[in-house]
């Protein structure tokens, strides 16, 4: 069984490599792993030779593409039983990766998802969060569980998905070959959107009746300097940001979102992409309620400020004005805009910061600041979890082996160390 991994990239050389080694360190021979490149004008193509590895396949896309179709080309060039998508500051879990193919193989799912960790990488904007690599117990050594789509998508209508809940993602998830072609063969293209992760499992959620998940990490999503989704909410200090980029290419795209052009919330890209699903996937059917998505982008926007809301509301005005059947959606954004008009500015954004120590373990949770142990990098992040972790298999009732108290006695002295490094910095 052949299982591709699509990077999709454009000029973050200084993540890529990172991210390429934790691919490289898997022992699968039949692995594929793909660099897209955007049309990189830095050390991208030199960075990808660098790795060595046959496995590697490095396509370019000869032309400055957008976001959504740099994704959609990367996914044409797999040729994998299963396909995942993940991010150039992102990482694999390579000790858990025989686990993973253990059960695509015992099982065949249309669509495997599972829990990946989550890790900021070091910068200036983090100097407290970021490094920090966090393992919770909740999460970690699950057993197998079949997941019906027709109660994700009454909470996908309403806005009330959560954490919690498991969705067919093709981005840090594993997706069968013919379930990726039933998408593009339905709606013309795998990703309608310009934001093709969220896109996705809401449209595979049109095609599927069930799919499969386990709570257990195999990957790592890394959050970068350059990463969108941190400009969206943080800003940059000068320059075209990688939102203002984004949006700039995406305008370029013959694929128009509902609200196109830069949003100033992340909430309004989701939305977007539910709305672009309810259009392409879903003919119209999925009746999303307008009103409840509303509410938490103007929420979203109030908390981000005057100047966020000035932007937003009348983004979300005009789009609820040509929304054939809007709901309640005109009343709660008239509601909003008397609320935003009497918001303190910048009185959502207060809160307390608390102390806490850079590493440590409890009860459910471990952290260890890498940044005292290592350069932090993605691939960092991903040797000392699978530290951690252990090696990934696979028990006879199809749960993940281990336990935590395993993790906790291989993490304590990576804490100890990390402990040790910070008195002596200090």
């Amino acid at each position: 069984m052949k299982i591709s991994i699509a990077i999709p990239t454009r000029e973050r050389a200084e993540f890529l490599g990172a991210s390429l080694a934790t691919c490289t360190a898997i022992d699968d021979p039949e692995l594929e792993i793909i660099v897209s490149d955007n049309a990189s004008a830095d050390d991208t193509a030199r960075v990808v030779a660098a790795a060595g590895d046959r496995r590697v396949r490095y396509v370019n896309t000869g032309a400055r593409l957008s976001m959504r179709q740099n994704f959609e080309f990367a996914v044409a060039q797999s040729t994998g039983d299963y396909v995942m998508l993940m991010g150039d500051d992102d990482g694999m879990l390579p000790r858990q990766f025989g686990l993973l193919k253990s059960i695509l193989r015992k099982h065949r799912p249309p669509v495997l998802a599972s829990r990946p960790l989550y890790y900021l990488w070091p910068s200036p904007k983090a100097t407290d969060m970021g490094g920090r690599l966090k393992i919770a117990r909740q999460g970690l050594f699950g057993g197998l569980a079949r997941q019906a789509s027709a109660g994700l998508i009454e909470k996908v209508r309403d806005d009330r998905l959560d954490r919690n809940d498991f969705l067919p993602m093709i981005y840090h998830g594993m997706v069968r070959r013919d379930v990726v072609e039933a998408v593009r063969e339905r709606t013309g293209a795998v990703f309608s959107c310009s934001v093709p992760d969220v896109y996705f499992y809401i449209s595979a959620l049109a095609m599927l009746d069930e799919f499969e998940a386990i709570e257990h990490p195999f990957s790592i999503q890394g959050i970068g300097t350059k990463s969108t989704g941190v400009d969206a909410r943080q800003g940059t200090d000068g320059g075209e940001s990688p939102a203002e980029r984004f949006a700039r290419e995406a305008a370029t795209d013959p694929i128009v979102d509902p609200i196109p052009g830069r949003l100033p919330a992340i909430e309004m890209y989701y939305l977007n992409a539910v709305e672009q699903a309810n259009r392409v996937a879903f003919g119209g059917k999925l009746a999303p309620n307008y009103g409840a998505y509303m509410n938490r982008v103007g929420a979203a926007l109030i908390a981000a400020g005057p100047e966020k809301v000035a932007e937003g509301l009348p983004m979300l005005q005009r789009f609820a004005a040509g929304l054939a059947e809007p709901g309640d959606a005109v009343a709660v954004l008239a509601r909003l805009e008397v609320a935003a008009a009497a918001a303190p500015a910048g009185a959502a954004l207060a809160g307390r910061r608390r102390w806490m120590l850079p590493s440590y373990a409890s009860g459910g949770k471990v952290v260890v600041d890498l940044k005292r142990l290592s350069s932090g990098s993605i691939a960092d992040a991903a040797s000392h979890a699978d530290t951690m972790l252990g090696q990934g298999a696979l028990g006879d009732d199809d749960r993940a082996l281990g336990s935590w108290g395993g993790v906790l006695a291989r993490a304590l002295p990576l804490i100890a160390r990390s402990l040790i490094s910070t008195e002596r910095a200090g």
